[in-house]
């Protein structure tokens, strides 16, 4: 089995897909310059409920997923609304430096 160089244990194809899945989301979102690091104790379950994971129908999030994007977007200075693009929330999150 290979190693993931996230958390460096021994683990499945599908966990290293997942973790590069999600490091590509992140990547893309990643403002040039950092002025705010938000840490999060781990990823979800779900990769749907990734926060850098934007859906045009935000139904394919959990609630608890919806509700926590929803209230960093706000933290960060954005505004949130049921037609809301996440995709242009993530953009403006990344213009504003947040990570």
């Amino acid at each position: 089995m290979p190693v993931c160089d996230g958390c460096g244990t021994r683990a499945d194809d599908a966990h290293i897909r997942g973790r590069n899945q999600r490091v590509e989301l992140a990547l893309r979102y990643r403002p040039t310059q950092i002025k705010v690091l938000i840490l999060d104790g781990s990823p979800p379950a779900r990769f749907e409920d990734s926060f850098y994971q934007s859906t045009r129908d935000r139904s394919v999030r959990s609630v608890a997923s919806r509700v926590y994007f929803d209230e960093i977007v706000k933290a960060a200075g954005g505004t949130v609304s049921p037609a809301m693009l996440e995709d242009s929330a993530l953009v403006d999150f990344r213009k504003k430096g947040f990570f």
